[in-house]
């Protein structure tokens, strides 16, 4: 039975690793505007609390408000570890006085996180308003999210699929970026927040138009609860084996991932889909489709 499961696993990786990565993300990119406007849309509706009492209406603070037809980011990247065992734990032989096992230190050392305090694996994921997820890895990650950022090439990956499709009123090449926390450096295609800068705090409106983005980039970490809700695997770092006999972390965290957005393509999501950005999963033959 194990066997069998490894060899599923192995198959399923093989098949649609690309579907599941970035090259799945390519087939996406005639959509990005489509997405850019769906998420700028969700940020221009007002929002405001109703006293149950009174049924006065209060505006919760400044609203930022985006031009549809200009606004550039159409996902969200966001990276996540995943616990494993802990490599090269234990001793070489089945008999008293065994050595440890060779290299351990180095193999513990190459997964081991000191921030998060863990052993594990790390992916970097983009997510659609539609809700499907396309990761980077999984990889062992010790910088955390701009190590994987720098080491996946995303930005010039997101260039070069873009270039000389989208251009600006001017005429200049515009490039669709995807929208990341703090940790992330802005570039081309990728962005982030605002940021004050020395004796240059932040204006009123660029502290809206951060409330407003963080409202719907929150969708992305809701994916992840999403996953790790229906997939209660992901719980259990003794599934999640490196340095065994026949070992396939790997291969089980993409088929996960890939589980996962099959999920939102036959059932959709609470978030991140029709329900939040009103944008809908292509269908489950669309997205498995083996180019």
């Amino acid at each position: 039975m194990v066997t069998c499961f490894k060899w599923v696993i192995h198959y399923l990786d093989q098949r649609y690793r690309k579907v599941i990565g970035m090259v799945g993300l390519g087939r996406e990119k005639m959509n990005f505007p489509l997405y850019a406007r769906s998420i700028a849309r969700k940020i221009n509706q007002v929002r405001h609390y109703v006293c149950p009492i009174t049924g006065f209406v209060f505006f919760v603070r400044i609203t930022a408000l985006f031009d549809e037809n200009s606004f550039r980011i159409f996902s969200f990247l966001d990276g996540s570890y995943f616990r494993t065992n802990t490599a090269g734990s234990g001793p070489a032989g089945d008999y008293e006085g065994a050595m440890r096992q060779p290299n351990w230190y180095i193999m513990q050392r190459a997964i081991y996180n000191s921030y998060k305090r863990l052993h594990g694996i790390h992916i970097l994921s983009i997510m659609l308003p539609n809700g499907i997820n396309y990761i980077y890895g999984p990889s062992p990650e010790r910088g955390g999210d701009h190590s994987a950022m720098m080491h996946s090439g995303l930005n010039n990956f997101l260039e070069e699929l873009q270039r000389g499709l989208w251009h600006d009123m001017n005429g200049n090449e515009m490039f669709y970026a995807t929208h990341g926390d703090m940790l992330f450096h802005p570039q081309s295609c990728v962005s982030r927040n605002h940021r004050p800068q020395p004796n240059a705090p932040l204006t009123v409106f660029q502290i809206a138009e951060n409330y407003a983005l963080n409202l719907v980039r929150i969708s992305i970490e809701h994916s992840y609860g999403y996953v790790q809700n229906k997939l209660k695997i992901l719980s259990r770092p003794g599934e999640f084996k490196l340095a065994q006999e026949e070992p396939h972390a790997v291969e089980l965290l993409r088929v996960v991932m890939l589980y996962a957005n099959i999920n939102v393509c036959l059932n959709g999501m609470q978030v991140g889909c029709c329900h939040y950005f009103n944008c809908h999963p292509p269908s489950l033959e669309d997205y498995l489709r083996i180019d």
